[in-house]
């Protein structure tokens, strides 16, 4: 019997024509594909009402006809529902979520409760993202890890060593706005020894500073065992000259701590996309030029 993958939207909102070409990438995959309506609806550039996108994130997770949840898209609302989900009735509808981006706050929050989420490429545009990419995402879905190794070692080459030494955590992150947007609630991973992962795009560069200075003043830095910078793309100019790139950035807030860096690793809003199973365990080791980094499984 083919698995039914259930689209929700509790973000923005998509047309019909957004997701026809995903749609079908899912099918020819060998899933069946349950639409949840609110994802057509629009309030604001939103799927609907915050209690209608709670109530179709509650009605997708609890319905027993579907197997693994995606989101349809990202953009903005996480945040804005997040507390109205009742977790107590969802933890007894564990399933697989994937999703990225404004989704991060879905993922952490939904890990938190013992999910097996993961940072992935969602449904419109997936047409957009690469071989290696499609290939990684199909390959969880259905569940074949022996064959995620090779797509993940093609897209983990596109990554560079920013700081070198060995660490093993829980992995963790997502987009870095709505990551440390999150910082300071009841939603971030509590775990000891973390493997943070970030990405973002279109922020002007003081933002990103920021964000880093947020992630270093919260205390959150002193769990974290390794970091693991996305891409971040389409940095915008500020209005005023900055004065400092990404990676002195990068190396000014973290570059003091005993963990290994990498950055550049495509898991973010670029055409490649790794998955990511977020609340499993790994391994980071980065010497040089080397780039060491081994996935773990959900328990």
């Amino acid at each position: 019997m083919k698995p039914t993958i259930g689209i929700m939207a509790p973000s923005y909102a998509v047309t019909e024509q957004d997701i026809a070409p995903g749609l079908a990438i899912l099918k020819s995959w060998g899933f069946k594909v349950q639409v949840h309506p609110a994802c057509f609806e629009t309030y604001g550039s939103m799927a609907g009402t915050d209690t209608r996108r709670a109530q179709a994130v509650m009605e997708t997770i609890t319905d027993p006809a579907i197997d693994i949840v995606m989101a349809a898209c990202g953009g903005h609302g996480c945040f804005r529902i997040v507390d109205q989900l009742d977790f107590k009735e969802l933890a007894k509808h564990k399933k697989p979520l994937f999703g990225y981006s404004d989704f991060t706050v879905l993922l952490n929050a939904f890990q938190q409760h013992g999910f097996p989420v993961f940072h992935s490429p969602m449904l419109k545009r997936l047409e957009e993202v690469d071989d290696d990419s499609q290939a990684m995402l199909k390959a969880t879905l259905i569940g074949e890890q022996e064959a995620i190794a090779a797509p993940f070692a093609n897209l983990l080459r596109y990554a560079s060593a920013f700081k070198s030494g060995t660490a093993e955590g829980m992995l963790i992150g997502g987009n870095l706005a709505a990551f440390a947007g999150m910082l300071g609630t009841d939603y971030i991973p509590q775990h000891k020894n973390l493997i943070l992962c970030v990405e973002d795009i279109n922020e002007v560069i003081f933002r990103l500073d920021r964000k880093f200075s947020q992630l270093r003043l919260s205390g959150i830095m002193d769990r974290v065992r390794g970091l693991i910078v996305g891409e971040i793309l389409n940095i915008e100019a500020a209005d005023t000259p900055f004065g400092f790139t990404l990676p002195e950035l990068i190396r000014h807030h973290f570059g003091n701590l005993d963990i290994p860096v990498i950055y550049d690793v495509p898991c973010g809003h670029g055409a490649r996309k790794m998955t990511l199973p977020f609340g499993a365990n790994c391994t980071l080791e980065v010497a040089d030029d080397r780039i060491t980094w081994e996935l773990g499984q959900h328990g």
